[in-house]
């Protein structure tokens, strides 16, 4: 009996050290993103490479995303994210004015030359 009583305590003793051990070890990786805002285009035109000017991303608009950007992105470490135009509503907020964006004044966001944001609880 005092030899199983004995074994128990190595266990215990044992099992809480190693516990103690693994959940103390802990480590975070950070990854830091330098991307590029459109297409990296003009910047391969001069001869540059993402990789060499530390650009690990690239952030694109999807119609201009096309198979040989995505290749070429990924064999210099980029990882290349699509930029989707949502709540776009040129010409929505003429029909449907209840849905026009509004800013912390309450009055009417002006449109810009190429988006419209839309009041994102407008009803469908």
């Amino acid at each position: 009996m005092a030899t199983n009583l004995k074994l128990r305590y190595i266990y215990l003793y044992l099992i809480s050290t190693l516990g103690f051990v693994s959940c103390g070890s802990t480590t975070t990786k950070t990854v830091e993103i330098k991307g590029v805002y459109g297409n990296p285009k003009p910047l391969w035109e001069k001869g540059y490479k993402l990789n060499e000017l530390g650009v690990n991303a690239i952030f694109v608009h999807s119609g201009s995303i096309n198979e040989d950007m995505i290749i070429r992105a990924r064999a210099e470490g980029a990882k290349v994210y699509a930029e989707f135009a949502t709540l776009n509503g040129k010409g929505y907020v003429d029909t449907h004015p209840e849905a026009w964006a509004i800013n912390d004044k309450g009055t009417r966001v002006e449109a810009a030359t190429w988006f419209m944001g839309v009041c994102p609880t407008e009803p469908v």
